[in-house]
């Protein structure tokens, strides 16, 4: 009747948690499994269905086309047919399921968790400072250096109705707006615009856009939505016919209940997702926020780290008997809380003779490695070089960025592409609310997004000039030629010079000559001689050398005679503080308008015919010394430089030389050989609309020429040796001569 009670077993004791601690990165998360039963509801895109007609093609006996009908289709033939594809239905259903037979379910599973984290989300992620870089520096940089507007037929466009559309890109702030549609495009991956034009007709907007809506004044400016604000709107094309050119772009948009046609919005997406996520992302693009979230994440993980493997780099081992530990828990505790507290790099840990202690270091030699290729595979995800997204060298790539910051290149150009439907159509809106002409279409020439530095340019400009040298020794291009690839190229730094050519067609009554037939005027807009110097207020120390030894009668020349004093002006004392109103500095003791076989010539102008202007005796000496450092041996001395204005062998009627004009020259960077080929002359090129209209004046007093056009230049040897030519040219592309300054009209004896 009674039975003894049985005790029940006891619960066995939970075992320890010993799973391993989960981070916060996608691939330690326990993957959630996919319903595939549900991908129906999920994916609306259905395999093809058996009650319309199925045209299979090569499927027929004889290889041609064979139609079946539902009602007399059955599975055997329709696989049969399949199979001469290679197919089956089996293998056509899962083309259009969510089968998982080839990949593993983990992989699968944490693969379909990359989805769409939601605009609010973008907004949060992009305050991170490194995220906001990411997002901000590609789209300044795509802006930074603008662009040129052209037409569309290529024709210039007036002055005038180019300043008016600048006018309106200003007012508008339209660098601004470009910067916003691009940060915000990679932000949210899709950026809407809005033009805002005032019109009567209340469904403007509901229209697709017409330029004829659009009237005089009625265009006010550009608006951009964020996405959150924003509802797609598709009309049955867009949803129901995947072969429309529309499929799936909303035909509307929906923003605070006005409906805004497609035609009056620019919009830009970041990375276009397949058709069967659009509807997932709103029809929008994929976000780079939503793409580096987590690598931005790791790589701050990573750097964080730093600090706290520096303070806990040392582990401290202390060897004990842990019987005793295992008597006294409590001593031990406490001595483990001195050494704790004593456990620092100035603290003092004091030991019992018996106590053993050892300590191991964490080695930190490759953390920075491991920091920064953390952030390099953030620049990778970003497509912006770490160097410039960090301010940093690549390391842990063993990368030189060369191809970094090409590929970042293509980047800002792809975002100019973006940038250029936004501002064509703000152009055009421009210019018929401006009313600036029907015909008239512009379109944005964007200038290179690199832009060298002032080195770097300068070193392009050597190049190029060593390059158009050789060309012109060749003879395929001339002074000319150089001298208007100079003025077209904005960074030669020449591109305000005139032209061979528009110096030649120049009225005389524009040119500001002054009166040549005064004494004393100034010629091609030099200052009043009285106060011009030469081209240096202070001669240098070289130059004064060199006119120290001309006085003292000891400058040698490659002819090793020594310069005779008496050809060279006796007053030269303070030579820096001479003006160019002070008597030729270059003038010969000689009288050059007298005949010295001939006495009272210079009162018979038929026989003389050869007028020219001479430098002051320190311009001489200046480009003698640019020719001596160039090499060539015996070259013009620097009281012969000279420039002719006249070589006629008839007199000239009329003409009294002006000992106080002043001619500003300057070289045209040609330099070559005149003369006989048995005595030629190595000359430079020069030119002056003031040389040209002297020569012109001269010619109307009756001077002839023996040559068929004038070509002023000044004599830089007579007889030059084997290549001096090139040594010439060689020191000019390096060290230009500049502007010359002669004056002192001389005329003498052919």
């Amino acid at each position: 009747m009674f039975s003894r009670r049985v005790e029940p077993d006891p619960a066995p004791a939970p075992e320890p948690d010993i799973r391993e601690r989960r981070s916060a990165f996608s691939t330690d998360r326990q993957p959630v499994p996919v319903n595939i039963g549900a991908e129906s509801k999920t994916f609306p895109i259905q395999p093809p269905s058996f009650s319309s007609k199925i045209k299979l093609l090569n499927g027929a006996a004889g290889g041609g086309s064979a139609t079946f009908d539902s009602a007399t289709f059955d599975v055997a033939t329709y696989d049969s047919v399949l199979e001469s594809f290679g197919m089956d239905s089996t293998t056509l259903k899962q083309a259009f399921t969510l089968g998982q037979g080839a990949i593993p379910d983990d992989l699968f599973n944490w693969y379909t968790q990359q989805g769409f984290i939601g605009y609010q989300a973008c907004a949060l992620v992009s305050q991170h400072w490194l995220v906001n870089k990411a997002l901000m520096i590609p789209a300044k940089d795509a802006v930074r250096n603008g662009y040129k507007i052209g037409t569309v037929s290529g024709e210039e466009i007036e002055l005038e109705t180019l300043a008016k559309i600048q006018a309106v890109d200003k007012d508008f702030n339209l660098p601004k707006q470009m910067i916003e549609f691009a940060q915000n495009t990679r932000r949210f991956g899709i950026r809407i615009a809005i033009f805002n034009v005032e019109s009567d007709d209340p469904d403007y907007y509901r229209k697709p856009f017409n330029i004829d809506g659009v009237k005089a004044g009625s265009y006010k400016g550009i608006s951009q939505v964020d996405p959150n604000w924003i509802a797609p709107i598709l009309d049955a094309q867009a949803v129901a016919n995947p072969a429309s050119m529309d499929f799936y772009e909303p035909t509307y948009w929906l923003i605070a209940g006005q409906l805004y046609h497609k035609s009056h919005v620019v919009v830009a997406r970041y990375a276009d997702p397949p058709d069967i996520l659009k509807p997932t992302y709103q029809y929008g693009g994929l976000p780079l926020t939503q793409l580096i979230l987590e690598r931005v994440y790791a790589a701050e993980r990573t750097a964080n780290e730093a600090p706290m493997l520096a303070e806990t780099k040392r582990l401290q081992i202390v060897f004990t008997d842990v019987a005793a530990v295992t008597a006294n828990p409590g001593g031990f505790e406490q001595r483990l809380r001195e050494l704790i507290g004593f456990r620092n790099n100035y603290g003092v840990y004091v030991a019992d003779t018996d106590d053993r202690l050892e300590q191991i270091e964490t080695s930190l030699s490759d953390l920075d490695d491991v920091i920064m290729s953390q952030y390099q595979l953030v620049s990778a995800v970003s497509e912006i070089p770490a160097t410039k997204l960090m301010g940093t060298s690549p390391k842990g790539f063993n990368a030189t960025g060369e191809f970094e910051e090409n590929s970042y290149y293509d980047l800002l150009e792809n975002i100019q592409t973006d940038l250029t439907m936004l501002v064509e159509r703000h152009h055009k809106l421009s210019i018929r609310s401006l009313e600036l002409g029907d015909d008239l279409e512009v379109v944005a020439v964007w200038n290179p997004v690199s832009s060298p530095s002032a080195k770097e340019q300068a070193e392009i400009n050597l190049l190029e000039a060593q390059q158009m040298g050789a060309l012109q020794l060749t003879g395929a291009i001339d002074a000319g030629d150089i001298r208007d690839r100079l003025i077209l190229d904005p960074k030669s730094g020449f591109t305000g010079i005139a032209s061979f050519e528009d110096m030649e067609e120049i009225p005389e009554e524009d040119l500001d000559f002054g009166d040549l037939d005064g004494p004393g005027a100034p010629v091609a807009g030099v200052k009043d001689p009285t106060t011009v110097k030469g081209p240096n207020d202070e001669p240098s120390d070289e130059t004064k050398a060199l006119m120290a030894g001309a006085e003292d009668g000891e400058l040698e020349y490659g002819t090793g005679e020594r310069e005779d004093p008496s050809r060279i002006e006796d007053d030269v004392e303070a030579l820096g503080e001479l003006t160019l109103a002070d008597p030729q500095l270059g003038a010969r003791k000689e009288d050059l308008n007298d005949d010295p076989d001939n006495p009272g010539a210079a009162e018979d102008s038929n026989v003389l015919g050869y007028v020219r202007i001479t430098p002051s005796l320190e311009e001489g000496a200046r480009l003698h010394i640019w020719a001596t450092k160039a090499g060539i041996a015996n070259a013009t001395r620097p009281d012969e430089f000279h420039v002719t204005l006249a070589h006629s062998p008839i007199g000239i009627e009329g003409f009294e030389p002006d000992p106080s004009a002043v001619y500003a020259i300057v070289p045209t960077g040609e330099i070559g050989l005149l003369g006989p080929a048995d005595e030629p002359a190595l000359v430079l090129f020069v030119d002056s609309p003031a040389l040209r209209k002297r020569n012109a004046e001269l010619g109307k007093m009756g001077a002839v020429s023996i040559y068929e056009e004038y070509r002023p230049h000044v004599t830089i040897k007579y007889n030059p040796a084997p290549g001096d030519l090139e040594k010439a040219l060689a020191a000019y592309l390096a060290n230009p001569v500049g502007k010359i300054v002669m004056g002192d009209e001389i005329r003498s004896l052919i």
